[in-house]
């Protein structure tokens, strides 16, 4: 959506299968999408508008299984991911505008945000930058 709307999006991913995935998908859809294999930690001192992140979300205590692509990507990754926390404050240290955080729905919050962004199955939280 922000690069249709003509932002400049940069992208970064950690895991290299994953980074594969999105180099793939951004050259066919999203050709003015920059994709970097990088920690987002490393990026974000860099400075944008927004930061957006997009964490994978912890399992759910369900019983039911989330849908088989979903079990596979776990699978790949892992579940080994940064400190949401720790990438929250330094993105709320270094963005201009603000910094969003998509979460389940019944997921707690990482800190207090300012406001919300509610959905059927995931919402977003936003935070303004610390002065």
């Amino acid at each position: 959506v922000l690069a249709g709307a003509g932002c400049t999006v940069t992208m970064t991913e950690s895991h290299p299968i994953v980074f594969a995935m999105l180099v793939d998908l951004a050259e066919r859809c999203a050709p003015h999408v920059r994709v970097e294999l990088e920690d987002a930690r490393r990026l974000i001192p860099a400075g944008f508008d927004v930061v957006y992140l997009d964490p994978m979300f912890e399992p759910r205590r369900k019983t039911a299984l989330p849908g088989k692509p979903m079990q596979v990507l776990r699978d790949i990754v892992g579940r080994d991911a940064p400190d949401l926390a720790e990438t929250l404050a330094l993105a709320r240290r270094h963005a201009r505008e603000r910094v969003v955080v998509k979460r389940h729905t019944h997921a707690r919050a990482v800190g207090a945000p300012d406001w919300r962004i509610p959905g059927r199955t995931v919402r977003f939280d936003v935070y303004r930058p610390l002065t």
